[in-house]
């Protein structure tokens, strides 16, 4: 039916879930194919300069702390918000222009947090494959100019192996000497 259909711009929450995610909300945005609303999910309907605020302090710590006192249902695994317990929540109003700006400079961190987010992402995926072929290049001693004086790591390694283990059974002991006990000389002492 038509009225069940969601449309770009429509405000959309969650009425049942799990407590973590009972009254999770939306604001729909390019709406591209028809997608209609399921009987867990409510349309509020509300002035349109308003559904940023409202998604806003919904959001919010304040907003979940409401939400989540709301929510009704013996059941951890589904909870309840029902359209009476939304109009009950308390939901702090400024001024029109109050609202556009800390919707706007909330919008502005956000976005930043999201690139800065993507960017260590694409930083640790990076680092992810560049260790691997950064030791690979350290063990062919790539990582800097070689000595051409110096002998190469494979010489050196085979001219190891074939060199007597020269001391190795002479290895000095390691720790502290042991205590050594005093013989009984058979007289009591008093």
């Amino acid at each position: 039916p038509a009225h069940t259909r969601i449309r770009t711009g429509d405000f959309l929450i969650s009425r049942a879930n799990t407590l973590e995610l009972v009254g999770a909300c939306v604001l729909a945005d390019r709406v591209s194919r028809p997608v209609f609303l399921s009987d867990k999910v409510l349309r509020l309907v509300m002035p349109e300069h308003i559904k940023s605020w409202m998604l806003l302090v919904l959001r919010s710590p304040l907003g979940r702390r409401q939400i989540e006192q709301h929510a009704s249902g013996n059941q951890l695994s589904m909870r309840n918000l029902s359209q009476s317990n939304l109009k009950g929540l308390s939901v702090p109003m400024p001024s029109d222009d109050e609202r556009s700006e800390i919707v706007r400079r909330t919008s502005e961190l956000l976005a930043q947090a999201d690139r800065i987010e993507r960017a260590y992402k694409a930083v640790t995926t990076k680092i992810t494959t560049l260790t691997p072929s950064l030791l690979a290049k350290a063990f062919r001693g790539e990582l800097v100019p070689q000595d051409p004086n110096d002998e190469p790591a494979a010489k050196l390694l085979a001219r190891l192996r074939t060199q007597p283990d020269s001391g190795s059974t002479n290895k000095p002991k390691r720790g502290r000497p042991r205590a050594t006990r005093a013989k009984a000389t058979g007289t009591d002492a008093p």
